[in-house]
């Protein structure tokens, strides 16, 4: 998340804290972290990037994990302290944590706020602290113009990718699923991805 972003989203973190609980959780997405959790190791060590209130932290936390969580807004994270899990304020882009540290990385609707360099950055960052062989669940928004998304007394840019555009990003992984869900209009379509960090072994 962007210091623009951070922004943006802590002047309506309550508000979006409320929106975005366990309660009105959408029943594709459950879906969707159920088929991410399916692959990870029982008890393994998962990363929340861009944790906003810890709404899915607290997912993971309930089925076993030991979950960490880290956003760039102070006001999401005082949201995200009432959950289980260890919570930091941090930017995706320099990851206090060792390479290779988590079993799982959860990124749902994080790369959206980072364009060129920046993107591949904050991506790499993610890749570097998941473990070869690790799962990844990563959540982008699908389109090739760049948008202005208006909420909370605030706006903020947001930037989707082609489909081309996030596989090739996605070049290191073996992508098992993907999903595409239709938003009727109101924004890009949300493209969902869950993938395993290639091995040195099957990567030869």
């Amino acid at each position: 998340m962007t210091e623009e972003a951070s922004r943006f989203y802590s002047k309506g973190a309550e508000e979006f804290a409320e929106n975005y609980s366990e309660e009105n959780i959408s029943k594709s997405y459950l879906q969707l972290l159920e088929a991410f959790i399916e692959r990870l190791p029982e008890n393994g060590e998962v990363l929340d990037a861009g944790c906003g209130p810890g709404r899915d932290a607290q997912i993971l936390s309930d089925r076993g994990f030991d979950v960490t969580g880290v956003d760039l807004s102070r006001d999401m994270i005082k949201q995200a302290e009432d959950k289980d899990g260890d919570f930091h304020v941090m930017d995706v882009r320099d990851l206090e944590f060792e390479d290779e540290a988590f079993d799982g990385v959860l990124a749902n609707q994080l790369l959206v706020f980072f364009e060129g360099e920046e993107r591949e950055e904050a991506f790499n960052e993610l890749s570097r602290v998941l473990k070869s062989g690790g799962e990844l669940f990563l959540g982008l928004k699908e389109g090739e113009d760049s948008f202005v998304r208006e909420k909370y007394g605030s706006s903020i840019i947001q930037y989707p990718m082609t489909d081309e555009e996030a596989r090739q990003l996605l070049s290191d992984f073996k992508v098992h699923r993907i999903d595409k869900t239709d938003t009727k209009g109101e924004q890009p379509v949300f493209m969902n991805f869950i993938a395993t960090k290639n091995s040195e072994e099957n990567s030869i």
